[in-house]
């Protein structure tokens, strides 16, 4: 599971000017080892732009193979933004919604996973504060494969690690008031000729 703090979202976002502050922000109890091997890797990969290929590759092969019920582009034409647009299932009280979800990679991408951020409001036990939990991330997996965890759990929430302990309860004891909750914001705030549309 990888919900990050505001804090940290905010120091990805940003490219150091140079390499020597590249992991400023590093944890404090890392050893300085460890530290100099993660300059290392952080200045090969801006050194190669491999993380700009990697991203090319990952956006042209959902665009040439779409995922079902995902829209994704990138954000003001920049490589490390994009803006996925999810179609809430058939089948659940997500239906009919469009919930739009901002993207965005750090620049040692894939070794750090993207952090994933809902633009429409959602209530749904795996979201808190906008940010999502999903499963836990590697470099082998891809965004598409990220995106398509997350309509998982429009399906099959995960109860055993909720970051909405209250509405995962709510699920649990009380399914058709956690329905009829799920469908009014979904009608309230995901309904798609209510959006102004992203993509």
């Amino acid at each position: 599971m990888f919900p990050v703090r505001r804090s940290e979202r905010l120091r990805r976002r940003q490219p150091p000017p140079d390499l020597t502050a590249t992991f400023d922000g590093a944890p404090e109890s890392e050893e300085p080892e460890a530290q100099a091997r993660r300059r290392r890797i952080y200045g090969k990969l801006l050194r190669s732009g491999m993380t700009e290929r990697r991203l090319g590759r990952e956006l042209a092969e959902i665009k040439r193979n779409p995922l079902a019920g995902c829209k994704v582009d990138m954000l003001n034409s920049n490589l490390f933004e994009w803006i996925a647009a999810l179609e809430g299932p058939q089948g659940t009280p997500y239906e009919g919604g469009l919930f739009h979800m901002h993207v965005t990679f750090p620049r040692d991408y894939p070794f750090t996973p993207p952090n994933l951020r809902f633009l429409t409001k959602i209530y749904h036990c795996n979201v808190h504060a906008d940010q999502i939990c999903v499963e836990k991330w590697s470099p082998v997996l891809t965004v598409g494969k990220l995106l398509v965890s997350v309509l998982t759990l429009f399906v099959s929430p995960n109860l055993q690690d909720p970051l909405n302990p209250a509405i995962a309860k709510l699920y649990m004891e009380h399914r058709a008031e956690h329905d009829s909750i799920v469908r009014d914001w979904t009608n309230r705030f995901a309904m798609p000729e209510d959006i102004k549309p992203i993509l």
